[in-house]
């Protein structure tokens, strides 16, 4: 997200703007390459979503940071049945968002980001705190090295421009699939508070972004088989829950995007719910081409 916040303000000081963001969780973050889909439609575009996101982040980062520095004429948000589940436990995403010394709330914390803007030191803090970047840093401080702090803050987070992620170096991991199948379906609910919660924020967000003339968008992300067949009750639960966002949408005046390309295949995924690069490029060519029809 750092790595993002100054691509958006280096773009907002350039005083350009990107018509289409994405946002969302980390399904979004795989899947939607903004380089391609400028490439393919001449739409300027950015990838705002970062991993663990859910609806009570995007509010704010949504509405705070991302708007206020692109001014995007519409946003398109992933929809997956996890983001339903009320009954997963609380991955503390947004209280970490809260507390982060970017986005605290206060005097105090208009204070810090005042001698971070004219303190490399106070800027560089979260590198500095990380005793793995030591080598680096001293390498770099003796003219060993050319690697900055930026470089590794890039290397390490592995982002190119308009918030791309660099799929190339991404390894193929099972880790995710376990989580899935021993935290996220261990217990399955999305007719709980935590869930109409969830809704009530996105409602927010969404008749936000709308009041303000951006057009907002929603589309199913891929998915393979075994990640519906995790469901308690299988594709029972996984249309159950894409019913509810199918209705969020109808009763929001959000447009929802078909895609029209099959993702059976698994050498499209790295995991049983993220795209690998040969899935991230089917995905981005599928919303191309529908932005290429429909214009923004």
């Amino acid at each position: 997200m750092e790595i993002k916040f100054e691509q958006m303000e280096e773009i907002h000081a350039e005083g350009e703007t990107r018509e289409v963001v994405f946002a969302g969780s980390s399904m979004m973050n795989n899947a939607a390459n903004p380089n391609q889909f400028t490439e393919l439609t001449g739409i300027t575009s950015f990838n705002s979503a970062f991993l663990a996101a859910n609806p009570f982040v995007t509010e704010r980062w949504v509405i705070e940071e991302v708007v206020p520095r692109l001014r995007p004429k519409a946003v398109v948000y992933d929809v997956t049945s996890l983001g339903l589940n009320g009954a997963v436990p609380d991955s503390n995403s947004f209280p970490n968002y809260n507390k982060s010394w970017q986005m605290r709330r206060g005097w105090l914390a208009d204070l810090e980001r005042w001698a971070a803007d004219h303190s490399d030191l106070v800027y560089f803090r979260p590198v500095l705190q990380n005793p793995a970047e030591y080598g680096d840093i001293v390498r770099g401080l003796k003219g060993e090295d050319t690697t900055s702090a930026d470089d590794l803050f890039a290397r390490n987070r592995r982002y190119g421009d308009n918030g791309a992620k660099n799929l190339i170096v991404e390894q193929l991991t099972q880790d995710n699939n376990q989580w899935l199948a021993q935290t996220a379906f261990k217990a399955w609910d999305i007719d709980n508070a935590e869930s109409r919660a969830g809704l009530d924020a996105l409602a927010r967000q969404v008749d936000e972004l709308e009041a303000m003339g951006i057009d907002v968008f929603f589309v199913e992300m891929p998915v393979q088989q075994g990640f519906i067949e995790l469901h308690p009750r299988g594709i029972v639960d996984y249309d159950e829950a894409m019913a509810v966002f199918e209705d969020f949408a109808a009763d929001h005046g959000v447009t929802w995007i078909d895609l029209p390309s099959d993702y059976s295949s698994p050498e499209l995924f790295h995991d049983l719910n993220h795209l690998a690069q040969p899935g991230a490029d089917q995905f981005t060519h599928d919303l191309a081409g529908y932005f290429e029809t429909h214009g923004v």
